[in-house]
C-alpha cells in the first residue's frame, strides 16, 4: 500500500490563536451534555476506590453487571465470556489486532478505508502487511465486493479491517454491506474486525443501547471482533470506555495481554460504565443521544445550505457527527494534500487535517472532515470564509 503520513504535527504548530480548526475532534462545551449527577455520581465514591486497581482481567463484576442490565434485554443469544471491558475504543482496537497476531501469526491485512489512523499505525508496528480498498463514497454501492474478493485472494489476506461509519464521513456501512461482509470472511475463511468506535449514532434509525444487528454478528462467524463505545455518542471524552465482542478464546487472549500492554483504567470509568448501562438510564441516556443527533443534523443542514449551488463535494452523511467536505484542487492550484492545507491557513485561517491521513485520497477534490458537533455559528462563519476564498 502507498505509504501516508499520519503525522499533523507541522500544521498543528502553523497555527496561531485565531485558526479555526474545522476539522477537530472537541464538541461546544456548552452543549449536548449528559446529565450531571450521573457524572458526578461516578466519582463521588473516590474515597474507598481512588487506591483501587481496576484490569480488563479482573471485570468480572462489570461485566456481570452489563450482561445482565443490557444483553438480558436484547435477543443475542451471547455469554459474558464473549465480551470484554477495555478502558477505550484505541486500546480496545490495538489489543484485537495484537491478539490476532500473537495467536494466530496473521501477516495479511485489509483495511476498508477511510480508516482511523491509529489502527493502520498499529498494523505497521506489528510488522503486519498493510493493503487497502478505499470505499466509494461517491456512490449508493460503497464496496464492489467482487473487487474486494480478487483483492483479498491475490495478497493471501487474512484479516479485513472496517469502520463503520466510515471514517470521517459519516456514511455508514449499510445492512446488505455487512450480509456481503460476513458471507465473504465467511466462505475465505478470514478474520474481521469491525471498528464502531463511532457508530450508534444513525440519524435515521431508531436510537438503541447496543447494535444488536453488529454485536450479534460474534455468534454465526466466531472469526468477528466487534469494538464499540457509548462513549462518542454521549462526548465523554474525558472518561472513555469500550466493549470487545467476540468469541470467548480471543477475549481471554485480548484481556492477557492487557495487563502487559494497557494496564489498568480508572475506578471513575467503573462506576460511570455502571450508572450508563442500567434500566434505570437507559431512557435518559436514549433521550441524550436522540438529542445530539437532532442537534447534529441541524448543523448539517446548515453547512449544505452554504455550499449550495457551489462546485464543492460533501458527503452523503446519515451517522456520526463527521462529514467530508471536497474543495476542487484547482481552486488550490493542484497543491498536494499537506501543501493545501497550509494554504488554507494561509489564506483564511482555517485548520484542516487532509484526510489522506485517514487512507482516503482523490485526484479531483482536496477532502477533510468537518466536526458538526461544533459551535454551529462560528462553524457556519468559517465555511463561508471558505467558500468565498475557493467555491466562487
Amino acid at each position: 500500500m502507498q505509504e501516508t503520513s499520519t503525522d499533523i504535527w507541522a500544521l498543528e504548530r502553523y497555527t496561531n490563536s485565531e485558526t479555526f480548526f474545522i476539522s477537530g475532534w472537541d464538541k461546544e462545551p456548552t452543549i449536548m451534555n449528559l446529565s450531571t449527577p450521573i457524572i458526578a455520581e461516578s466519582a463521588r465514591c473516590f474515597k474507598n476506590k481512588q487506591n483501587l486497581y481496576y484490569y480488563m482481567t479482573e471485570n468480572d463484576e462489570l461485566k456481570n453487571h452489563f450482561f445482565t442490565e443490557v444483553i438480558n434485554t436484547c435477543y443475542i443469544k451471547i455469554t459474558v465470556d464473549n465480551l470484554s471491558i477495555a478502558p477505550n475504543g484505541t486500546s480496545g482496537l490495538f489489543l484485537s489486532i495484537l491478539s490476532l497476531k500473537s495467536k494466530f501469526k496473521i501477516s495479511n491485512v485489509i483495511i476498508i478505508s477511510p480508516t482511523y489512523f491509529s489502527i493502520t499505525n498499529v498494523v505497521k508496528m506489528l510488522d503486519m502487511n498493510l493493503f487497502q480498498y478505499q470505499a466509494n463514497i461517491f456512490d449508493n454501492d460503497n464496496i464492489d465486493f467482487d473487487e474486494l474478493k480478487k483483492k483479498i485472494i491475490i495478497n493471501s489476506i487474512e484479516l479485513i479491517i472496517i469502520t463503520d461509519p466510515l471514517f470521517g464521513t459519516g456514511v455508514s456501512i449499510n445492512d446488505s454491506d455487512y450480509v456481503n461482509i460476513l458471507n465473504l470472511v465467511k466462505e475465505l475463511n478470514i478474520w474481521l474486525i469491525i471498528d464502531y468506535t463511532y457508530g450508534g449514532m444513525e440519524w435515521e434509525k431508531p436510537v438503541t443501547i447496543i447494535n444488536e444487528l453488529i454485536v450479534g454478528t460474534i455468534i454465526e462467524h466466531p472469526k468477528t471482533i466487534v469494538v464499540e463505545t457509548i462513549s462518542k455518542r454521549l462526548f465523554l471524552n474525558g472518561i472513555k470506555f469500550a466493549i470487545v465482542f467476540s468469541n470467548p478464546e480471543i477475549i481471554k487472549i485480548i484481556e492477557n495481554l492487557s495487563e502487559s500492554f494497557i494496564g489498568s483504567f480508572s475506578y471513575v470509568q467503573n462506576e460511570l460504565f455502571k450508572r450508563i448501562y442500567t434500566s434505570l438510564n437507559a431512557a435518559s441516556v436514549i433521550k441524550q443521544i436522540e438529542k445530539n443527533i437532532e442537534h447534529i443534523k441541524l448543523t448539517f443542514e446548515s453547512i449544505k445550505s452554504v455550499i449550495i449551488g457551489k462546485n464543492a463535494f460533501l458527503s452523503n452523511c446519515v451517522s456520526g457527527y463527521f462529514v467530508l467536505m471536497g474543495i476542487p484542487v484547482q481552486r488550490l492550484n493542484c497543491l498536494s494534500d499537506m501543501e493545501a492545507a497550509f494554504a488554507i491557513i494561509d489564506k483564511v485561517n482555517v485548520f484542516t487535517i487532509p484526510h489522506s491521513r485517514y487512507h482516503f485520497v482523490d485526484n479531483d477534490y482536496y477532502h477533510f472532515r468537518i466536526n458538526l458537533s461544533m459551535d454551529r455559528t462560528q462553524l457556519i462563519r468559517n465555511m463561508n470564509k471558505l467558500s468565498d476564498a475557493y467555491l466562487y
